[in-house]
């Protein structure tokens, strides 16, 4: 005899089920709202918000340095310390990626249309690939500082 079973030959599953727990009334958020909140705030998180925001001060923020007679905005030589514009680029990134994967998406709903579907899937698939190409150079210039 498992659980189940044991619960429903005793009566207690009766019982619970006769329990109406208070519900709790407020404010609801649109779900839209909720869900774009929680897509800003990952995108922050993931391009080193937080570490910008403990590393530099608010007088201390740099975009660029000059490293060699040249300004860059990326640290180079080094793939755990970045600047400010590092993390710009890399929200910029993220907010393509983003955008490219719902286009995507979205092509799947002009399923018997097929010029729009086909033109909607390519143009996500672009912006997918831009994304990840354009982290891939940011990793490489990071590495090899050029």
């Amino acid at each position: 005899m498992n659980f189940a079973d044991w619960i429903k030959r005793r009566g207690i599953y009766r019982r619970l089920r006769l329990i109406r727990l208070p519900r709790v009334r407020g404010i609801k958020a649109p779900v839209v709202i909720v869900f774009l909140t929680l897509v800003v705030i990952a995108i922050f998180l993931l391009s080193g918000g937080i570490y910008n925001y403990v590393e530099f001060n608010a007088g201390e923020l740099q975009f660029t340095t000059n490293y060699g007679g040249q300004w860059v905005f990326y640290y180079p030589y080094n793939v755990s310390e970045q600047f400010l514009g590092e993390s710009s680029l890399s929200i910029m990134f993220y907010a393509i990626g983003l955008v490219g994967c719902y286009i995507a998406f979205q092509s799947t709903r002009y399923a018997y249309r097929r010029r729009q579907a086909w033109i909607l899937l390519s143009l996500g698939i672009t912006m997918i690939l831009i994304a990840y190409f354009g982290f891939e150079r940011l990793l490489t210039l990071k590495m090899t500082g050029q």
